[in-house]
């Protein structure tokens, strides 16, 4: 059985004034391939936002829902300065992003739990909205990499919230709705699953599977130590598997949930009601 380290089964949502995390959005680092998985996600059903560049050198494309979204993270093939976070992070599932409303009050939390994080930074993309050009800003603070081997995790604070969550961008055709969770492959179950308890209590579920399990529960190979899966909650999974099925791609139904392998980025997606 999995570790599981969620919070209580509320929905997520925007930061808030407790102590518990609330996710802001996942993110799957394609690096070089952007073109390619954007048109892989968009043969599955989701709506993605236009393809835009960060102030800090990387491109992405979301699928937005109420509560957080998904992030396509790429670069530009030619980059003069790849983006260094982006091209040295795993290629796959690797950002894990939590909400967060103050970063003063942040750092002083996270020095007071033993962990290090790096300085507040500040960065923007442009966002066309009604043919209007308009500049969609963000802050995040960022765990110093090492101390969670999965991937990076890190917190977001939207400055402009309504250039990013709009409802133009919320229809899926896949019947996609709401992050559903994040699950690990870990080589040390017990240790990981502490770690992230350590961090704080999580709305979003985070479970903790050894390989073997994780391999059993998804039905594929996947490798150690990393995030494996992420969970989207749908109206309807069958009609995301209509679209698997449509564009060709392996997928299995497993305890009600659709599973799609992306196994170019060792990776699954599941589609839950």
């Amino acid at each position: 059985m999995p570790s599981d380290s969620s919070g209580p089964s509320e929905g997520p949502g925007p930061a808030r004034a407790d102590s518990r995390l609330y996710p802001d959005h996942l993110v799957i680092n394609v690096k070089y391939a952007m073109a390619g998985y954007e048109q892989i996600f968009q043969e599955l059903g989701f709506a993605l936002t236009p393809r835009s560049v960060h102030s800090l050198g990387s491109v992405n494309r979301l699928a937005v829902f109420a509560d957080g979204y998904l992030e396509l993270i790429g670069l530009p093939p030619d980059a003069a300065t790849p983006r260094k976070d982006v091209l040295e992070s795993y290629t796959g599932i690797d950002g894990l992003v939590f909400a967060m409303e103050d970063p003063d009050a942040l750092q002083a939390r996270l020095t007071g739990q033993g962990f290090t994080f790096q300085a507040v930074q500040r960065f923007s993309r442009p966002v066309q909205i009604d043919g209007v050009q308009q500049l969609a800003e963000f802050e995040t603070v960022r765990l110093t990499p090492g101390q969670f081997r999965e991937g990076r995790v890190y917190f977001c604070r939207h400055l402009t919230p309504q250039l990013v969550r709009r409802g133009e961008w919320m229809r899926h055709p896949n019947t996609a709705a709401a992050l559903g969770g994040i699950s690990i492959a870990s080589s040390d179950p017990e240790t990981t699953a502490e770690r992230y308890a350590a961090l704080g209590e999580s709305v979003l579920p985070i479970s903790v599977y050894a390989v073997p399990e994780a391999e059993e529960r998804f039905g594929v190979p996947l490798p150690p130590d990393r995030f494996v899966a992420v969970s989207v909650r749908c109206d309807n999974p069958r009609i995301a598997a209509g679209f698997a099925q449509q564009c060709g791609r392996d997928y299995a139904w497993r305890n009600g949930a659709l599973l799609v392998p992306l196994a170019e980025l060792d990776a699954v997606l599941e589609f839950t009601a």
